[in-house]
């Protein structure tokens, strides 16, 4: 089981909207194991862009997935994605977060399922959706969304 160098758990499962709402979001073991894969992978990242990134949503209990109105099929719940800010958490912060995973993973070789833009317009949200296929891994898909500037 991999420990992580940069990130907790905590950060993985934390969310307002459960903790107002009164339950709890805590996915399995398989759930925790994948967490923890996912760490690995941000953990590489955060050595090499030599900042601090933030997880601004993680794992999602198909209660929370509901009450934060994400999508049926999100990855969230399944332990396969996070969305993560860095620097202000801005659009250009968002950007530039983007930008650096990709190139990263290309001048690597590291595989991905799914990094693209994502904002809240009421109140001007930007991060970068970050998801592996840790269920099929070798079904991810490499897909990169359309940069928005």
């Amino acid at each position: 089981m991999y420990a992580p160098k940069y990130f907790k758990l905590s950060e993985f499962l934390h969310s307002d909207t459960a903790i107002d709402n009164k339950f709890e979001n805590i996915p399995d073991w398989n759930g925790i194991n994948k967490l923890l894969l996912i760490a690995e992978r941000l953990d590489i990242y955060r050595e090499a862009l030599g900042e601090a990134i933030f997880i601004s949503s993680g794992y999602r209990c198909p209660l929370l997935n509901v009450k934060v109105g994400g999508a049926p099929t999100s990855h969230h719940c399944n332990c396969s994605a996070v969305d993560l800010q860095i620097g202000k958490r801005t659009k250009a912060d968002a950007i530039r977060l983007y930008k650096f995973i990709k190139e990263y993973n290309q001048t690597h070789n590291l595989i991905v399922d799914q990094v693209f833009l994502e904002h809240k317009a009421v109140n001007n949200s930007w991060w970068v959706h970050f998801g592996l296929n840790l269920d099929e891994p070798e079904k991810m898909r490499n897909y990169y969304g359309e940069l928005i500037v």
